[in-house]
C-alpha cells in the first residue's frame, strides 16, 4: 500500500478551498503546506515506530478507535464550520505532541519559511495533516488487519515513494530536523526465525560441557563397592 499516494488523494480541491478559508492563506500555499508536512509524518512516524515501544505508541491510539478513517470518505464536510477545523486540530496537535513532542515547533516553523505561511496557520495545518496522517493509516491497520509490528512494517515500506514524493530541498531540512542521518536505515526490522515463523531467543545450555561435582553435603559423592574392595585390596598387599 502506498501512503503516500494515498494521503495525496485526501487534497482535494474541496478539501484545500475549506482549509483556505479557515485560515486565510492561499490554496495553493495551503497544498503545498499539507504536502510538506505529510512527508513530515510519514518520516517522523516512521522514525517512532522503528522499535516495539514506538510502534505500541502509533498503534494505541488507532486500536481505541481514535482514527479508523471515517473522515476519509468526506473530509470536506467535517471543515465547514470554524468549530469542525478547531476540533481536527486539536486532535492532530494532540498526536504531535505524543508521538513527536520535541518536534512540534520544529516542524511548524520549517513549513511555514519554506512555504511562505504565518506561524499561526503553519501550527493549524499540521493539526489537520496529523489528523488525514492518522487516519490513513487507521484505514489501513482495518483494511489489513495489521498490529503494531505490522503498521510499523508498512511505514518503513514507504522509503522510496517519501523520497520520490519529496522536494530535494524541502527533504534535506527535513531530515535534518528529524534528526535523521540516512533515511533508508530506519525503521521496524522484524526478526523472523525461518522454521517457526517466530522469534526465538538464544537459549543457554541447561548442561554445560564441564560440570564439576556437587560437593555439599546434599550430594554425597558415590563410589562403587567394587573399587572400595580393589583399593583395600590394594593397600593390604603393599604393607603384607
Amino acid at each position: 500500500m502506498n501512503l503516500v499516494s494515498a494521503l495525496k488523494d485526501t487534497l482535494t480541491p474541496a478539501v484545500i478551498s475549506r482549509i483556505a478559508e479557515q485560515t486565510k492563506e492561499s490554496p495553493d500555499k495551503v497544498q503545498a503546506s499539507l504536502a510538506s508536512l505529510h512527508s513530515v509524518f510519514l518520516a517522523g512516524f516512521m522514525k517512532r515506530s522503528s522499535n516495539d515501544t514506538g510502534a505500541l505508541l502509533l498503534y494505541k491510539p488507532i486500536e481505541k478507535g481514535g482514527f479508523d478513517g471515517s473522515i476519509l470518505d468526506q473530509p470536506d464536510s467535517l471543515l465547514k464550520t470554524t468549530d469542525q477545523f478547531n476540533k481536527l486540530v486539536t486532535q492532530g496537535s494532540s498526536m504531535v505532541s505524543q508521538l513527536l513532542p520535541d518536534k512540534k515547533s520544529p516542524i511548524a516553523s520549517l513549513v511555514a519559511q519554506h512555504n511562505k505561511v504565518r506561524n499561526s496557520s503553519a501550527f493549524n495545518l499540521q493539526g489537520i495533516a496529523a489528523t488525514l496522517v492518522m487516519h490513513v493509516l487507521g484505514k489501513a491497520v482495518a483494511s489489513k488487519k495489521l498490529d503494531a509490528a505490522g503498521l510499523a512494517l508498512l511505514l518503513t515500506e514507504q522509503k522510496e515513494a517519501l523520497v520520490e514524493a519529496t522536494p530535494p530541498a524541502f527533504f534535506e531540512r527535513m531530515v535534518d530536523m528529524l534528526g535523521i542521518s540516512n533515511l533508508m536505515n530506519i525503521g521496524y526490522v522484524q526478526v523472523v526465525d525461518e522454521e517457526q515463523g517466530r522469534t526465538t531467543p538464544i537459549q543457554k545450555s541447561e548442561k554445560p560441557f564441564l560440570q564439576p561435582p556437587d560437593l555439599s553435603n546434599n550430594n554425597p559423592i558415590k563410589i562403587p563397592m567394587k573399587w572400595i574392595i580393589v583399593g583395600v585390596v590394594g593397600i593390604l598387599v603393599v604393607f603384607a
